[in-house]
This record gives structure tokens, C-alpha cells and sequence, in this order.
């Protein structure tokens, strides 16, 4: 992690840019081993705790958005050929995650949900109701 010098010409491009970090993360998988640098840039100072917190809090939110789309809308297994399609539905399926975890009267999880709003007309009328969409 360096602190970005004060006249650097970045500075001009990104507003209240302060610091430059690198992640080198190591993966061992069926014994092979691989590694991979990830760089960030940050208006924070150079704090390594700090910034190691927000980068982690970064990737969990990601990480666990890409698990729901897995396991409630298979979308590992989807094999769509169509580049716009795929986008599209692939929008559609974040839109529809974001839709099932504003209602919160059903204590399931989002494929749970997704059924219900499938089988109940009044349930997904709810879905559409309780959810708050910034336009």
C-alpha cells in the first residue's frame, strides 16, 4: 500500500484520491497452486487494517450475491449463446434478488420465495408492493 504523492497527475482525474493497494492472494486447488494481484485504489489513507476491512467487506457482498443467483436461479448451469440475452437475463435475475429481500413477511430464502411468487398470485403481488425502486 503507497500514499499517492500530492502532485501526482491522477489526482487531476480521480477526486480525493489518496492511496494505492495491492492484494496478492495465493489459491491452492486439487494441489495446484496459483496466485493473482488484484489493485485498488482508494480515497482513504493508506491504513492497512482499514482498507483490508473495506476491500473484504467489497468482495462478501459480491460473493454472496452470486451465491443466491446460483443456487436460487441455477445461473452457473445457464448456456445462453446470445451476448444481449444473456445481460438481459442476467439483469433481470439481480432485479428479482433485489425484489425478494425487500419482502420480509415470508422467512424464506430467495428460491423459496421465487416458488411462492410462482404458486401464489397474492404473494407476488406483495413482492411488487412492499418493494422500494429508485428511479
Amino acid at each position: 500500500m503507497i500514499e499517492i504523492p500530492k502532485d501526482h497527475p491522477q489526482r487531476k482525474i480521480w477526486k480525493d484520491l489518496r492511496s494505492m493497494v495491492v492484494i496478492i492472494s495465493r489459491r491452492v486447488v486439487d494441489g495446484k497452486e496459483s496466485w493473482e494481484s488484484r489493485y485498488f485504489i482508494s480515497s482513504h489513507g493508506p491504513q492497512a487494517k482499514q482498507l483490508a476491512h473495506e476491500i473484504r467487506k467489497h468482495w462478501s457482498i459480491g460473493n454472496s450475491q452470486h451465491w443466491i443467483l446460483d443456487v436460487a436461479f441455477g445461473e452457473d448451469a445457464r448456456r445462453q449463446q446470445d451476448r444481449n440475452g444473456s445481460s438481459n437475463f442476467a439483469a433481470i435475475r439481480r432485479l428479482v434478488v433485489s425484489l425478494l429481500r425487500q419482502e420480509k413477511t415470508l422467512k424464506r430464502g430467495a428460491k423459496c420465495k421465487r416458488m411462492t411468487c410462482a404458486l401464489d398470485p397474492n404473494y407476488l403481488l406483495k413482492v411488487f408492493q412492499t418493494t422500494n425502486i429508485d428511479t
